[in-house]
């Protein structure tokens, strides 16, 4: 059993040892993006193949490692094509600055009604110049709409949140909410809130990088 699974961790596809260093041989011969992206190919194609296989002979456990191979191979290149496209951009280069805070002892009610106009899904809770925790609108969807009226921020915000760091990678904070299924993260600098980094600031990093390879300047490098 041993030396079946050394076997199948070094065939040439991510997420397995054989895929990584199938990518290696390959960076040494191009681009490590471009490389990537080549080993993925491959990868995927060993899915399609164990898919197609497990199919016609109803192997149940092939379909499986398959599907779990072709996930990897797309993990792998999307997270390489983010590592990339972020290397060198720091969180305090595309957070949201204007921060706008809640106090802990705003209305629910009043709170999900300013969700509404501004279209916002989450607030830092500041109280006195500190950050006590951070709301969204999904804390509110656990209310029931009848309590709405008598409760405040402080009895449903998220406490003690997740923070980082403004000179912090912004790959880093991709990593960080994919881990923790959040959807922003307050930026912290000595003890005082100086901005929000949001999954749209991030696709909005990312959406400027993809055009940016797309100029003929970037094209000819």
């Amino acid at each position: 059993m041993t030396y079946v699974l050394m076997i199948f961790n070094l065939l040439p596809a991510f997420p397995m040892d054989g895929g990584r260093v199938l990518r290696a041989w390959f960076a040494t011969r191009m681009p490590y993006a471009a490389a990537t992206q080549r080993a993925a190919d491959i990868g995927k194609m060993f899915a399609i193949l164990m898919v197609v296989a497990g199919i016609f002979t109803l192997n149940f456990l092939l379909l499986l490692i398959g599907f779990f191979i072709y996930v990897g191979a797309s993990e792998e290149e999307r997270a390489t094509t983010i590592d990339i496209c972020l290397r060198g951009v720091k969180v305090r280069n595309i957070m949201t600055a204007d921060v706008h805070t809640i106090a802990p002892d705003q209305n629910l009610r009043s709170l999900l009604n300013l969700m509404f106009r501004e279209k916002h899904r989450g607030y830092p809770v500041v109280d006195k110049g500190h950050l006590e925790g951070i709301i969204t609108l999904t804390d509110i969807q656990k209310i029931p709409d009848a309590q709405r009226d008598s409760m405040d921020v402080s009895q449903v915000m998220s406490r003690n949140p997740t923070v980082i760091e403004p000179d912090a990678e912004a790959s880093a904070a991709v990593k960080i909410m994919a881990e923790r299924g959040i959807h922003r993260l307050p930026v912290i600098d000595d003890n005082n809130l100086i901005g929000i980094i949001s999954r749209e600031d991030l696709v909005r990093a990312m959406e400027l990088c993809s055009e940016r390879d797309l100029l003929p300047s970037a094209r000819s490098t």
